[in-house]
């Protein structure tokens, strides 16, 4: 019995199978090697996979892709060892180091082994373009988890979209969460890393490192340019406008300043561009101080126009698509806050016609 016990543990420790395992290596084998053995150690700790060259894997498929699975015991959870992918001769070269609180997926070629998303899990990605001074650029995030594995991170795919070399990065998706990233040229220390913004999990993410490394969130490519159109009743020394939800369109907190203006149907307004391609936008006006509120809930796509009061804001674009005609006209008033009045007394209003709006004094 001692014999055959002996035996069943040099073949468990050759294959990587192991009977209570608790976390496992995957690798797409893309070496070309006639064998591929994967060897793990740390310091002071046991072999992981048994002595040099380590073990084979056993053969699996991981959504629809073929895969060698290397997995670890309970004992070994939440220690840190270093790989070493090798074909059992001649050639090997130095892989990640691993810490056993999870499952890892990679690709190995015969140079290197690359972190990778678990074959048919959902994904998302960050773009970003890269005007600043980190080539190679890595990504690292913290929050939820480390969505990039361990630092530093993971080195940027490129690719091209509309003209443009963008930086990838994808990472598995979440119904919620945040990454907090911190891009770096894979070698941390003053001047090779900064932190840049945190970053949804559910969703794509586009953005820039501008030449002096600082991050700009962007609207995807193919989005269109259109104008939000305000009227601006507040009484604040600044109105600034700031967009939450699937896309920072104006920049992080505040926003963007209400600055430039324009003569619409009459009227004066403050007009702030924004790049839109069909997001779910929600609108907070502010001053850049203490006085703000949420404005309305937007897509995207169009220009819109609003009435903005101290404490609320109303969308005049939809008023005014009521279609009356000559005398009989409909008239409907608002207070200066945007909130609908339906018997005005003495004051200023805002004056609602056959599409026009102006304010009026009443006695």
């Amino acid at each position: 019995m001692k014999r055959t016990a002996t035996l069943i543990l040099g073949a468990a420790m050759a294959t990587g199978f192991i009977a209570n395992a608790q976390h496992a290596i995957y690798v797409e084998n893309n070496t070309g090697w006639s064998e591929f053995h994967l060897y793990a150690w740390a310091t002071g700790e046991t072999e992981l996979f048994g002595g040099w060259p380590g073990a084979t894997g056993t053969a699996t498929t991981v959504g629809g892709v073929q895969m060698l699975k290397f997995e670890t015991a309970a004992d070994f959870d939440g220690k840190t060892y270093n790989l070493i992918a090798n074909n059992n001769a001649a050639l090997q070269y130095d892989g990640p180091a691993v810490t056993l609180d999870k499952d890892y997926y990679f690709t190995a070629t015969a140079e290197a082994m690359t972190e990778i998303v678990a074959p048919g899990a959902e994904t998302h990605t960050l773009y970003v373009l890269n005007e600043g001074t980190f080539n190679p650029l890595y990504a690292y995030a913290w929050g939820t988890s480390e969505i990039f594995g361990g630092w530093p991170g993971k080195q940027a795919v490129m690719q091209e979209i509309d003209g443009n070399q963008y930086s990838t990065f994808t990472f598995e998706a979440a119904d919620e969460g945040t990454g907090n990233v911190i891009f770096n040229n894979g070698s941390g220390g003053d001047g090779n890393q900064f932190d840049a913004a945190a970053i949804p999990l559910n969703k794509d993410t586009y953005g820039k490192i501008t030449a002096d490394n600082k991050w700009e969130e962007m609207a995807a490519p193919g989005a269109k340019e259109y104008n939000l159109y305000i009227e601006n009743n507040t009484g604040w020394d600044a109105l600034y406008v700031y967009a939450w939800g699937d896309a920072e369109v104006f920049g992080g907190w505040p926003g963007a300043k209400a600055e430039t203006t324009t003569d619409k149907d009459g009227k004066t307004y403050y007009v702030i561009p924004y790049m839109g391609n069909g997001e779910a936008l929600n609108l907070i006006f502010n001053n850049n101080a203490a006085l703000q509120y949420d404005a309305a809930t937007i897509t995207g796509n169009s220009d819109y126009t609003f009435v903005a009061g101290a404490d609320s804001a109303t969308e005049t674009s939809a008023v005014s698509a009521v279609e009356m005609d000559g005398q009989n006209a409909e008239v409907i008033w608002f207070n200066l806050q945007g909130q609908r009045v339906q018997n005005p007394g003495q004051g200023i209003f805002i004056k609602v016609s056959n599409g026009n709006s102006s304010k009026v004094r009443v006695k």
